[in-house]
């Protein structure tokens, strides 16, 4: 058990939001929970846990996520000022402890990382480069990759696809050719026909 809550110390501490795709701040908090709650089992968590994990996230690519850290810090600084030469327990009486301790922290993260996505603001997602397949990197002539990018219409190194002078012409053969392909076709002779008696076979082209 000791080897188990000194491994979870030595994890928490070097616990990362840069290990996280697109700065995931929930799954990078529910590991700290994960880690905080073994280290729990011992005797008591370190005075210091939150500010420690408040300094993880200081520096996201949301600078409205680290104001409202910097904001909650404050706070949690001057709770644990309170109990430093006290008993590691004694903080859990604090009356604010309930929303500066860690579990109200790595609440506090979930609902404001929550929000940010759900309003399409959080800026580590959107600063992802969605690939384009006219604008990729192809080919150097060889059949070898190569490192420079060329137009996906005239295969020109100069430019990309977006500026080739060959688009609107690629586009209008494109177009022709969906036009033509979607345009009706004359019905079947047979299609128009209604015999008189539908009991009876219609001979269409000296067939029956």
């Amino acid at each position: 058990m000791a080897q188990d809550i000194e491994a979870a110390k030595t994890s928490f501490y070097a616990l990362s939001l840069l290990s996280y795709c697109g700065e995931n701040v929930t799954e990078c908090v529910t590991e700290a929970q994960y880690l905080v709650k073994i280290i729990q089992s011992g005797y008591a968590l370190p005075v210091s846990t939150v500010s420690t994990l408040l300094n993880k996230f200081t520096s996201t690519s949301s600078e409205f996520l680290n104001c409202s850290v910097h904001n909650l810090q404050d706070k949690v600084t001057r709770m644990e000022q309170k109990y430093k030469l006290t008993d590691p327990k004694a903080i859990l009486k604090d009356p604010e402890y309930h929303l500066l301790g860690t579990l109200g922290v790595i609440a506090f993260f979930q609902k404001e990382h929550s929000d940010l996505l759900a309003n399409k603001q959080w800026p580590a997602l959107s600063a992802i480069a969605t690939p384009q397949s006219n604008l990729a990197k192809s080919s150097n002539g060889n059949g070898n990759p190569g490192p420079e990018c060329r137009c996906f219409i005239c295969q020109d190194p100069v430019h990309l696809a977006n500026h080739c002078p060959n688009h609107k012409n690629n586009v209008s053969s494109e177009s022709t050719v969906q036009t033509i392909n979607k345009s009706a076709h004359p019905l079947e002779e047979w299609k128009y026909c209604r015999p008189a008696d539908l009991t009876k076979a219609l001979p269409i082209y000296g067939k029956e």
